[in-house]
């Protein structure tokens, strides 16, 4: 019973961590949702720890005196936009804390799990085209509830649950970051498991995805000190990279398109993103400019005009949210995940913060609790080289 529960409440963050299915049907109101379902399921057995009430003040405050600073000198501040953003936190960290040092491992077994279910319908769907019942959220958008959506844009793509293919990919990246000092016992006792999430990887087809999960493996074998293997990976990254067209002519354009971008100019795209949002960042580096459309593009509202919705659909969560919220919510952020993770060594600690860094420039991953939650991953201490590693597997 406790591992069903333990598996329904990954489930939940990851629904409510970019499924489009949650956000149509409960739009602004999504993670007070998904709040009070984990609140539903655990509130028997929920027991908050001083370490883990410290840190939820730590971030309230923060965020609270952020939010006077930016009253002050901009004027206005999104209460709401501001509220939400500590509901993400606490749906995240009350979930990822409440499973301990479980949450890595049935992390893993869930995202096994739905990266078989992706490809079947990936298979089915996207691939053979086949027609199944679905629910329509949009022009060219179905929700198959646990797969996700499928538009004419990535068609052969593998977007799994989450709003596009890149989403997905962050997803999968970051399970394997999480269970990086375990890889090598999956690979030998779990290899089934762990070649399906590396397949739906694949499948993706994500820029951002590729470039991290190849990071993540060319590490493994460095550490395992197979020098003889680098320069092989290495070559081989270099080949696909030369040859698959939707990578290399997908960067190209975009660095082509950002080097002829001024400060200030608009445009999403991963590069150009960060170009457009180093002219808030500049503007107030350590406050931001707020949450809301008024503050944080005060200087580009015609953008919005006659726009519903997001019409910025920024490309890079990274810059974003450093034009958002400032320099220290940044350094805090990290500051707390490193040392949450630097319990199993300081070179996992290293692959995690940089496999967070790396998403970050690809989606707005700092709108969503999976993220924002990572704080608060309680870990086991790393043992000894004496000692064997031992894996938290749930039955």
């Amino acid at each position: 019973m406790k591992n069903k529960k333990s598996y329904l409440l990954i489930l939940i963050l990851l629904f409510f961590s970019g499924n489009p299915l949650i956000t149509f049907l409960f739009g602004k109101f999504s993670t007070v949702v998904g709040l009070t379902l984990t609140i539903l399921i655990i509130y028997k057995s929920i027991r908050f720890s001083k370490k883990f009430i410290k840190l939820i003040f730590i971030i309230v405050t923060g965020i609270l005196i952020i939010g006077v600073f930016q009253h002050i000198k901009l004027g206005y501040v999104s209460v709401l936009g501001m509220i939400n953003l500590v509901i993400k936190f606490l749906l995240g960290g009350i979930i990822i804390n409440y499973l301990k040092k479980q949450f890595a491992s049935i992390f893993f077994k869930v995202i096994a799990d739905l990266s078989l279910i992706s490809l079947m319908f990936y298979l089915v769907v996207n691939i053979f085209g086949i027609v199944i019942p679905s629910i329509t959220l949009g022009p060219e958008i179905e929700s198959y509830i646990i797969y996700g959506t499928s538009t004419e844009l990535h068609m052969l793509k593998n977007a799994g649950m989450f709003w596009e293919p890149g989403a997905f990919a962050g997803i999968l990246t970051l399970c394997l970051a999480l269970n990086y000092n375990n890889l090598k016992n999956y690979w030998f006792e779990q290899p089934f498991k762990l070649g399906i999430i590396i397949l739906a990887l694949l499948t993706t087809q994500s820029t951002t995805g590729y470039l991290v999960g190849a990071i993540i493996f060319l590490f493994l074998l460095f550490k395992g000190k197979n020098i003889f293997i680098v320069p092989v990976f290495v070559f081989a990254i270099t080949y696909i990279y030369e040859t698959t067209d939707f990578l290399k002519e997908k960067i190209e354009i975009q660095i082509e398109k950002s080097s002829n971008q001024k400060v200030g100019e608009f445009s999403n795209t991963r590069f150009g993103s960060l170009i457009f949002d180093w002219y808030y960042i500049q503007k107030h580096p350590f406050i931001g400019n707020g949450l809301n459309e008024k503050t944080r593009y005060s200087e580009h509202q015609y953008l919005f005009v006659g726009e519903k919705g997001d019409a910025i659909a920024s490309g890079n969560g990274f810059t974003g949210y450093l034009a958002s919220l400032g320099v220290f919510f940044l350094i805090g952020f990290f500051y707390f995940l490193w040392k949450a993770t630097n319990r199993q060594g300081l070179f996992f600690a290293f692959i995690v913060v940089l496999v967070v860094l790396l998403n970050l420039q690809g989606e707005q991953w700092f709108n969503y609790p999976l993220y924002l939650g990572l704080p608060f991953i309680i870990l086991q201490k790393k043992k000894n080289k004496t000692s064997k590693a031992k894996i938290l597997i749930p039955e």
